[in-house]
């Protein structure tokens, strides 16, 4: 039986976000059928496993919506969160059923297959789902508190169990995964409630910030601008000033990547005024709201900081690049994004002549980063400086690490072009030219597609000299020692990280306050850097080869 023809009916208004509601979505959870599909072909078991037990437990969710959505009665009694609301007390626990509590409580007695409550059937498949994965670890810890929270219909417990697997996922590299949880929190939170409102509006906006991140290290851009779109009109709607910076720091970041940087700094000076201006707190607010403010304005402030040195690199400006990611490092207190700066500071010194500086801080975070992305940034990073220093042995090491990540389709695709090009200048330097420009055709068509215009132009340089007979002017200019000429001899007292250090470049005059307090940094750092290093090195857990370990467990 077809569906009715609803042609003539006007969309509905979003409860969310005020904005036209679109039409119904098609089959849910699309990326993880893709991800099984593609799973066995090359033969991955574990990675099967892991993501039907994924699947099987967000059905929970989608049974939970659609009861919701549908006006059906929850089997049972009120639970959860409606329950605790009701009683005047704290949201219950998340506790499963046994199918005897279910019949006593007077819940639902509508039976699957095998005789059981239906409800009851679908939990135990998910456990089970969940207990064939090998070995305990966050991912199946996740599951098991979703699992939990549905199986009472606690719906603040879902979408924070929901929220911690997307985290997961993204911080492995999967990107579409993590999306389709993403969008599965904002399915759970327009749900209506007992009252017919929505439920959970104020995780909204961070939904759709997440989703929208998600999306563009998938290199879908479009996608990502519509959710940056949906969650800041989201953020506007309930005034949450905290979230619609964020988002805004989103959207020029949108920008950078199109390689739109005099506008995406714009932007970012634009929300850093904003976020100054936020911190002082509104005269007429009470003194906690001030405070409160002022602790996540900081944070927001550090964050817009951080990405307005990115931009400042890109345009050379490597001073102020350095100021801006040392009031970020300062400001941040989160382990992640502290090593997020890291890396940046890293490239900046490399920028500046310190190569062997920038060197030791990403084989630091090569080995020992916390997320995926930045260590396939830091292998790329590595790659880079390979190509400049002339290690050809460390570039076919880093050259064979990216492409096993590529094949597991971990490379964000923001990076995936860079990975490219400069696999294109080492072929240039260590191998053949003809191979340069097959890599630089590759690196064109890549960048085109996630619209990376930046290195798109770069590679159309590299082809265009190779094809005349001329060295890359890319690798001559780094090479050149003329950016050292900003660096003082202070660095030259940092600590060896190798048992024969590349010298460092003598001083030619005075440098800024910036380089000296960034410099000074390092100095402190390094060696408690290094020293994780060596952990992870004499670590035998897992197996792996240097370079490849789990990252070490943080207090």
């Amino acid at each position: 039986m077809s569906p009715p023809d609803r042609s003539d009916v006007a969309p509905a208004r979003s409860r969310l976000t005020g904005e036209p509601q679109p039409a119904p979505p098609g089959p849910t959870h699309m990326a993880f059928v893709a991800a099984l599909a593609a799973m066995a072909d090359a033969g991955d078991s574990a990675g099967w496993t892991a993501t039907v037990a994924g699947l099987v437990t967000l059905r929970l969710v989608d049974r939970h919506i659609a009861r919701a959505q549908h006006a059906l009665p929850v089997p049972g009694p009120a639970t959860g969160h409606a329950a605790g609301h009701a009683a005047g007390g704290a949201p219950a626990r998340a506790r499963s059923r046994s199918p005897r509590e279910w019949r006593s409580a007077g819940g639902s007695t509508e039976r699957g297959g095998a005789g059981r409550p239906l409800v009851a059937a679908v939990v135990d498949a998910a456990r089970t789902a969940v207990d064939a994965v090998s070995g305990a670890d966050a991912t199946t810890r996740a599951l098991r508190q979703l699992i939990a929270a549905s199986a009472v219909g606690d719906r603040e417990a879902m979408a924070v169990a929901l929220f911690r697997y997307a985290h997961l996922l993204r911080s492995d590299g999967r990107w579409t995964l993590a999306g389709d949880v993403y969008e599965t929190v904002l399915r759970l939170a327009a749900a209506p409630d007992g009252d017919g409102a929505p439920h959970l509006r104020s995780l909204v906006p961070h939904a759709y910030d997440r989703l929208g991140y998600v999306r563009r290290m998938a290199g879908d851009i479009a996608g990502a601008s519509a959710a940056y779109a949906a969650g800041r009109a989201a953020a506007d709607m309930r005034g949450d000033r905290d979230s619609a910076l964020r988002i805004r720091i989103a959207q020029a970041n949108v920008l950078r990547e199109l390689g739109n940087y005099p506008a995406a700094a714009a932007a970012l000076d634009e929300i850093i005024a904003d976020a100054l201006a936020s911190r002082r707190g509104d005269t007429a607010a009470g003194e906690r709201e001030r405070r409160r403010w002022r602790s996540k304005g900081d944070d927001v402030l550090a964050l817009a900081r951080h990405d307005r040195g990115v931009i400042a690199n890109a345009q050379r400006q490597y001073e102020l690049a350095l100021e801006q990611y040392l009031a970020a490092w300062r400001a941040y207190r989160h382990p992640l994004r502290r090593e997020r700066v890291w890396s940046d500071i890293a490239r900046n010194l490399a920028d500046m002549g310190l190569r062997a500086v920038a060197r030791d801080i990403h084989l630091v975070l090569y080995v020992s980063a916390q997320e995926r992305e930045v260590r396939v940034a830091a292998a790329i990073n590595l790659l880079e400086l390979a190509v400049l220093d002339g290690e050809r042995e460390a570039f076919l090491s880093l050259r064979s690490s990216l492409h096993d990540a590529a094949r597991r389709g971990v490379v964000p695709a923001y990076l995936a072009p860079w990975a490219r090009l400069y696999e294109a200048y080492g072929e240039a330097r260590f191998g053949s030219v003809s191979a340069a420009i097959a890599l630089l055709e590759e690196t064109q068509a890549v960048a085109t597609a996630v619209r990376a215009n930046q290195a798109l132009i770069r590679a159309d340089e590299a082809i265009a000299e190779l094809r005349a007979g001329r060295p890359i002017s890319a690798l001559d200019e780094a090479v050149d020692g003329s950016k050292a000429a900003t660096v003082s001899a202070s660095t030259s007292s940092l600590p060896a990280a190798s048992p024969s250090p590349a010298p460092f470049p003598g001083p030619t005059r005075p440098v800024s306050a910036a380089v000296e307090q960034v410099t000074r940094l390092v100095r402190s750092a390094r060696r408690q850097m290094w020293q994780h290093r060596a952990a992870a090195e004499a670590d035998p857990r897992d197996g792996r080869p240097p370079g490849r370990r789990a990252p070490p467990t943080r207090g």
